[in-house]
């Protein structure tokens, strides 16, 4: 369906720029008419430059729905109310495209198969799967809750790992505080005396001219090169490669592989098959080589082979999950294996974070001491010569 960007004043004046979906130009007008705006500018949006949605927003639409379902609330009224209240432009447009859509007679499920650029997959199968039984409020509220626990996760992570970075930093700040402040003196005068230096001084004068400059240049090469890395390869492939990172590959595989287990949980528990929970996942999660994982089991599941045989002969996952998933299938229980096998990740996840936390600061503060410790012996041992040398 086409998009079209308006421009359009309010009953109060105001100007308001957004987008918004349509079958005509007429039928565009109509439905910013029907907001109480008029229209002073309409253009129609190239397809391949209509705005998609963020991951953020689309859960801040998705969870307006679930709401809106549970509460049995007239759906239009409560998305025109909800857009007003949104602080984001874009999820207004969107929240008020939806509520037009759903008064011109269009059905849920008629909505999110047109809109692609409101939805990622995931989203869209799960609430087409419910409401064809008759469970869109609860399965809603499920996804809602895999987005706030994956989410919680991600953060709780991140905000674990800000100490070591701050004590990581002070310490870079205090060693060039005092390779460039501290030694200054202490070298020139030992330019003055013309004195013999041992080698640990002569290491700290080649760290003040070129080492600082060379470690510098090294880690700013290092950061150009995962950064380009990053926008020239694949995000499969970039995955792969963050997975194989020494000491927090294995953290950011795991937290993939919860998500995972936690989006398949939500899938499955609502009627959807195997191979297409296992396709919708893959799009449905950060990490994508757990992505690609999951869509090649996809392709596998759909040929009529079984989950838990597959990951028992290729291993493509933990050998853990084995069991989980031949008990989930054998009893009828998949999203009871899936859930489990997200909690095992989710302890992983939190277990090895919390020993990088604990054992992080203080290797940071035995290097800062012994860094320090060599700074001072450099400084004096030719300062301990030259007073014997004077005595």
């Amino acid at each position: 369906m086409p998009r079209y960007r308006y421009q359009a004043s309010d009953s109060q004046g105001e100007i308001v720029t957004s987008e918004l979906e349509a079958a005509t130009e007429t039928e565009a007008r109509r439905l910013l008419e029907s907001r109480g705006l008029q229209v002073d500018e309409l253009t129609t949006v190239p397809a391949d430059r209509a705005s998609a949605l963020s991951t953020e927003e689309s859960q801040q639409i998705t969870s307006r729905l679930a709401q809106l379902t549970n509460a049995s609330l007239p759906l239009a009224a409560g998305l025109r109310a909800a857009a007003e209240e949104c602080g984001s432009r874009r999820v207004e447009a969107a929240l008020y495209d939806i509520a037009s859509r759903v008064e011109s007679g269009q059905s849920v499920e008629e909505v999110l198969s047109n809109s692609s650029h409101l939805f990622p997959p995931h989203i869209s199968g799960l609430v087409l799967a419910a409401t064809k039984t008759g469970k869109l409020g609860a399965a809603l509220a499920e996804l809602l809750e895999h987005q706030r626990a994956a989410r919680t996760l991600r953060r709780s992570i991140t905000r674990g790992f800000g100490y070591p970075v701050f004590v990581a930093c002070l310490a870079s700040l205090l060693i060039l505080f005092v390779l460039f402040g501290i030694s200054d003196t202490f070298i020139r005068m030992f330019e003055e005396f013309s004195l013999e230096l041992p080698l640990s001084t002569r290491l700290l004068i080649w760290w003040r001219e070129y080492g600082v400059v060379l470690a510098g240049s090294v880690v700013a090469g290092c950061v150009a090169s995962a950064a380009l890395l990053r926008i020239v390869l694949p995000p499969a492939i970039w995955s792969r490669i963050v997975v194989g990172v020494p000491i927090f590959g294995p953290l950011a595989y795991w937290m993939g592989l919860a998500e995972w287990c936690s989006l398949l949980s939500v899938l499955v528990k609502n009627e959807i098959a195997l191979p297409e929970a296992l396709r919708l996942s893959a799009a449905g999660i950060e990490n994508a080589h757990v992505g690609r994982i999951a869509k090649e089991l996809a392709e596998r599941t759909a040929e009529g082979q079984s989950l838990s045989e597959l990951l028992a002969t290729s291993r493509p996952l933990p050998v853990s999950m084995v069991p989980l998933i031949r008990w989930g299938e054998r009893v009828g229980l998949l999203h009871e294996a899936f859930g489990t096998a997200r909690e095992l990740f989710d302890r992983r996840v939190r277990v090895r974070s919390l020993m990088l936390q604990s054992i992080l600061p203080p290797i940071l503060f035995v290097f800062i001491a012994c860094s320090v410790g060599m700074v001072v012996i450099a400084l004096f041992t030719p300062l301990t010569s030259l007073i014997q040398g004077l005595s």
